[in-house]
């Protein structure tokens, strides 16, 4: 009950690339976001889909071509999915470095999982510790529970964060001095 409820308040929210008067997110989402041209890599990353039950084709398109789109040089995945995103990200062709236990490099982009993240006391603290201007953290499950919802929210408020885009099923957190506070909640 907690999803279809959730999800309706999202279709009540969200909007297209049509309401969206930050130039940033809104190239985001016409050069990336709506981007539906097939890659070469779509057969791969099918099959690697399969294999896991908690990693769609489409959140898995969305993210190479965030790495693409942003030119994304090093990234951290955590949580349960750390194999089967690595072996998506390994599908980039460019220059990726991708670790998978917090270094004390900051990172470009940082994947996680909203419910593990919402668990541990100080991970808020840590992910946006490990970011540097121009960085960017996806958030997977943000409306699957309401500690989920509530980790989202807090982050939105962050001062750090900048840019909030909810997807439903992932949250993008821009970190970008050059940018006012703004959220947005997209279908997509």
């Amino acid at each position: 009950m907690f999803k279809l409820v959730s999800y309706a308040k999202f279709l009540l929210r969200s909007t297209n690339q049509h309401g969206v008067h930050s130039p940033f997110v809104y190239l985001l989402i016409t050069r990336c976001l709506y981007d539906r041209k097939r890659k070469a890599t779509d057969h791969q990353v099918k099959k690697i889909c399969e294999k896991s039950k908690n990693l769609s084709v489409k959140e898995s398109r969305l993210l190479l071509r965030l790495i693409s789109y942003l030119d994304l040089q090093t990234v951290l995945i955590l949580g349960k999915d750390q194999r089967s995103l690595a072996q998506v990200m390994e599908l980039y062709t460019g220059d990726l470095t991708i670790d998978t236990a917090l270094s004390s490099a900051p990172y470009d982009l940082i994947i996680a999982e909203s419910n593990e993240v919402a668990e541990a006391n100080d991970a808020i603290t840590m992910l946006l510790s490990a970011m540097h201007n121009d960085s960017l953290l996806v958030l997977r499950g943000i409306h699957s529970d309401p500690d989920s919802e509530a980790l989202w929210q807090t982050l939105c408020k962050n001062e750090s964060v900048t840019a909030s885009i909810d997807l439903y099923r992932v949250g993008l957190l821009f970190i970008r001095r050059e940018q006012l506070q703004e959220q947005f909640t997209i279908r997509w």
